[in-house]
């Protein structure tokens, strides 16, 4: 395809394609060929061209887009080109669009200048790569493009066989890999080793630490509050279940050296009254009269009559079970 005039391929269809060769996946090793051939209408392979990538930088992307230069800069007339690469065929796309592209400009240059002084059209149609005949005969590739596209691989894997550095230098790499994990397993069994070794660490808490978390050891052991212990409550408060005081775990080991007020009477509450406390509700142990957040306090401002009322035994027996008294939805408090 290359000399002083470009060749006609009116009619024609074209394939670009690149390789990786025998060490493709290794970068130090990998060394790209790429092909570009055009197909005549009797199938045959009427022109073709392949290399190996030239420079430093042996990327798969970079040998898919020198190929689809090769066939943008050597040819004229109205053809459709098969390329397998997402990079080349987006990357077009938004070369027409005006968008920079992200890498290999140099090519992408080439390229541009050599799309936009194209005579005629090239249709380019991306192709999935690497199918076999189980997606052809399935119908989900066009039988000719999947043709075009299997002989530009058949070249590029020529062109990557030219540029293929000697077995001895592909040894010495591998052998390179070969010591670098021994030394990586050694290191790992020797930090696996002193790990299992090591003496346990010290967790000893610190003095001041130590001091606090004795002193509310102590003020707990002699505080009057009666504290109520609920695992399940989400608030750490410390709550009296005599005086209703609350503090933070802040301020604890204050509050409990404070003396207990013993129950604190809602206000109005009568005094002939016995009053306790269980999970919200403030009631009389004697007649059972009770007061809670949105319930009725009249009852419990009045004289105790000393014993329970039909309402008020029902209410004493249901905490006495732990359960939930008559005329409440939820208990008023979590503890």
């Amino acid at each position: 395809m290359q000399g002083p005039d470009k060749l006609n391929v009116e009619g024609k269809t074209l394939a670009s394609d690149a390789s990786g060769g025998k060490h493709a996946r290794d970068s130090r090793c990998r060394r790209v060929g790429w092909a570009s051939v055009v197909i005549g209408d009797d199938k045959r392979i009427e022109a073709v061209a392949f290399a190996a990538l030239v420079g430093p930088t042996q990327t798969i992307p970079r040998g898919e887009l020198r190929a689809f230069l090769q066939l943008v800069k050597h040819t004229s007339g109205n053809a459709r080109a098969y390329v397998d690469a997402d990079y080349v065929v987006k990357g077009l796309r938004n070369m027409i669009r005006g968008r920079a592209p992200d890498s290999n400009h140099d090519l992408w240059r080439e390229v541009r200048s050599a799309w936009f002084h194209r005579k005629g059209q090239l249709a380019v149609e991306h192709i999935r790569s690497h199918k076999g005949v189980t997606e052809l005969m399935a119908g989900d590739l066009c039988p000719l493009g999947f043709y075009a596209n299997a002989m530009a691989d058949t070249v590029a894997d020529i062109g990557a066989m030219l540029a293929e550095i000697p077995k001895s230098a592909a040894a010495k790499v591998a052998n390179i890999d070969n010591k670098v994990a021994l030394v990586h397993n050694r290191m790992l069994a020797i930090a696996a080793l002193t790990w299992a070794k090591r003496p346990p660490p010290n967790r000893e808490p610190r003095p001041k630490q130590q001091a606090r978390q004795e002193a509310y050891r102590q003020a707990l052991g002699k505080t009057t509050h009666d504290i109520i212990k609920n695992a399940a409550a989400k608030s750490k408060r410390l709550t009296c279940r005599r005086c209703l005081g609350s503090c933070q775990p802040q301020t604890a080991t204050q509050w409990l050296n404070t003396r207990c007020m013993g129950m604190q009477p809602a206000e109005g509450t009568h005094g002939s009254h016995s009053l306790d406390y269980f999970r919200g509700i403030l009631f009389c142990i004697s007649c059972g009269v009770y007061t809670a957040s949105g319930h009725r306090k009249y009852h419990i401002k009045r004289l105790c009559p000393g014993r329970p009322t039909r309402s008020g035994k029902a209410l004493i027996d249901a905490i006495r079970d732990q359960r939930l008294p008559p005329n409440f939805w939820e208990w008023p408090s979590a503890a």
